[in-house]
């Protein structure tokens, strides 16, 4: 009996640990247009800005027939309960190994299978590609949107990373899932920002997109975060389409470090620690600027000496948020170190804003 690529590639996918896998055509998206020209100001940095290319694979791959779609599941079990100590929280995605290296690496090795077996030419993208991953996954039948804004597949749940192949071999589309979001709710109510609502997203107002900004964070936004150092799994973790976990986080740090040890850290301390997770493609002046923005939100006093040592920072994003994050303590004993800083701090809108924090 023939081996079919369609076998192949389900056979791949399970014996790699995927949790489900979908196949769809190459098609344009032609119903996407309108709402990318809608969403076209308010784009993350991280997408594809030119709408026809978001819309058509062809224009990625001319040759284009079909296209592959693998999702991994990362929910895991938090055996751990933190101290108190001044930590920060990390998004159960972040903990490990950079999925953007998994997914590339594993998509890599089916499509030389696929070379291989089939003379395809192949083109996998890991959360790199220009078109829309959620919509790409939907016509392949690999799941349905929640009202969470992400896809909801059948074995994973929520909790997945996505990566895709676009290929010029003609393949058995899968069937759109007939499945839809229950509308518990669990997601609106839970998400602390306001940014999930029924049938709309504000990815302005997301906590996990805010924490992955490289600029000077507003006032709102560093409260907005919490505790937050990189990601969010709030409307994660009470989705009721989540399967119970496979794999547990038993380290304390790895889920939630030392806010501490995060700021003492040298950039290539950093990249030797977290340069192969999710977190080190941010760089570490990001993750830097959340955790003194955390500590900014945590009430506590001991907070202010770790800030101090950022006050005078050559980086002006992290001086001007260590400032913001003494003002949001909003401590007596911060008011002195403001009142210090605002003699010799040069940026004229540090100064303003201490000027106004204290004598406003």
């Amino acid at each position: 009996m023939k081996t079919t690529a369609e076998s192949i590639i389900n056979k791949f996918a399970h014996e790699n640990g995927f949790s489900d896998v979908g196949i769809c055509s190459a098609e344009d998206f032609c119903g996407l247009r309108q709402s990318l020209v809608e969403t076209q100001n308010t784009l993350s940095g991280f997408v594809e800005k030119d709408i026809e290319k978001r819309i058509s694979p062809r224009l990625t791959m001319p040759c284009a027939k079909s296209i592959i779609v693998l999702a991994k599941s990362y929910n895991k079990n938090i055996l751990v309960e933190s101290d108190n100590r001044l930590r920060g929280y990390i998004s159960i995605g972040a903990v490990g190994e950079d999925y953007h290296i998994f997914m590339q690496r594993k998509l890599g090795e089916l499509s030389e299978l696929l070379k291989n077996q089939f003379d395809a030419e192949c083109m996998p993208f890991a959360d790199t590609g220009p078109l829309v991953d959620r919509a790409v996954a939907i016509r392949s039948g690999i799941g349905y949107k929640g009202n969470n804004g992400t896809i909801i597949t059948k074995n994973g749940g929520s909790a997945v990373f996505f990566g895709y192949i676009i290929t010029n071999l003609s393949l058995k589309s899968g069937e759109k899932s007939t499945l839809h979001c229950s509308n518990c709710n669990k997601c609106v109510n839970s998400c602390p920002t306001g940014a999930i609502n029924v049938g709309s997203f504000k990815i302005e107002k997301c906590i996990s997109y805010i924490t992955q900004q490289k600029r000077l964070l507003t006032v709102d936004e560093m409260k907005s975060i919490g505790l937050n150092l990189y990601g969010c799994d709030i409307c994660q973790r009470v989705c009721k389409n989540n399967p119970k976990p496979f794999e547990n986080i038993t380290e304390l740090d790895e889920i939630m470090p030392l806010l501490e040890e995060i700021l003492n850290m040298s950039n290539s301390t950093f990249k030797s620690r977290l340069g192969t997770t999710a977190i080190g493609w941010r760089g570490a002046a990001v993750i830097k600027r959340n955790a003194l923005a955390a500590l900014g939100n945590t009430g506590r006093a001991e907070s202010l000496a770790l800030i101090e040592k950022y006050i005078k920072s050559e980086n002006i994003m992290l001086r001007h948020t260590a400032v913001r994050a003494i003002i949001n303590l909003g401590l007596e004993s911060g008011q002195a170190m403001l009142e210090s800083i605002y003699q010799y701090e040069e940026k004229n809108d540090i100064k303003e804003e201490i000027f106004a924090s204290i004598w406003g």
